[in-house]
């Protein structure tokens, strides 16, 4: 960031960092945080390094821009960091074993980023439980995503965007707001499934959308046990592999002190 805009943006991004801390430590973080402004992604991210016991935080420009918008979006990233502390960091972030990476270079690249994208979309539910912990401290940003989710969702149906209404990352999220608007907001809260529904002529879709849901509903919210928070993550990863028809069956496995996903084939 440069010249006058650019100190006004670091001003604000200071402002909004103190606040920041502050929100962490309601949640209860312990570990260092570091938030960056990243310019190459699409979405906030957080990355959780329990070797060195730190987080990173990155921040679409766009935060700086409307703070009061993506409120939602960075408690939900504090709320990953949360869990990656009590939890595992896989609960935030993907690493791959060596078996999975060995034999994938050259010729093979391909198929490995074709592995690694299923295990990811497989993994993406994973934000159901991020959500319990962001409820717990925050529960107006639940009602407040789930809401603006829909509202979103609704606007861009009607508009004829039906390429991207059917595109497989926003079926899940479908499926997941679905799970997560009965998971916490109050009947009368709830967005009326049946209206979802309708925005999708396709059947095979909305047939997936009810299987991923049903098995979304059944999922337990996490415990003090972590062997048994890593195993209820694995099965249910898998669950949804299979449910999506996708090649891999994936499994976790410790290397070097640290939890990774081999893609099982």
């Amino acid at each position: 960031m440069t010249g006058e805009y650019g100190r006004e943006q670091m001003i604000i991004f200071e402002q909004l960092k103190e606040q920041w801390k502050k929100e962490a430590q309601k949640i209860g973080i312990e570990w260092p945080i570091t938030f960056l402004v990243k310019d190459d992604i699409n979405t906030c991210m957080v990355v959780s390094d329990e070797i060195d016991r730190t987080h990173e935080i990155w921040i679409l420009p766009a935060v700086l821009q409307r703070p009061d918008i993506y409120d939602v979006d960075v408690m939900h990233e504090l709320s990953h960091a949360k869990i990656s502390e009590t939890v595992d960091p896989t609960f935030s972030t993907i690493n791959f074993s060596t078996n999975s990476l060995e034999g994938h270079d050259g010729d093979r690249a391909q198929e490995f980023r074709k592995l690694a994208v299923e295990l990811r979309t497989a993994w993406l539910h994973v934000d159901i439980w991020i959500n319990d912990a962001r409820d717990a401290v925050w529960p107006e940003l639940t009602k407040k995503d789930i809401l603006s989710f829909f509202d979103n969702f609704k606007k861009l149906a009607d508009a004829g965007h039906k390429d991207f209404i059917e595109r497989l990352d926003t079926v899940i999220a479908v499926a997941t707001n679905m799970s997560d608007a009965k998971r916490h907001l109050s009947k009368k809260q709830q967005p009326d499934p049946q209206a979802v529904m309708r925005r999708y002529t396709n059947v095979a879709v909305r047939q997936l959308i009810v299987k991923l849901t049903n098995h979304f509903e059944t999922l337990p919210k996490l415990g003090e046990d972590k062997t048994k928070n890593l195993k209820i993550l694995e099965q249910s990863v898998q669950k949804v592999a299979q449910i999506l028809g996708f090649s891999i069956k994936p499994f976790m496995v410790e290397e070097n002190g640290r939890i990774v996903w081999d893609f099982g084939v």
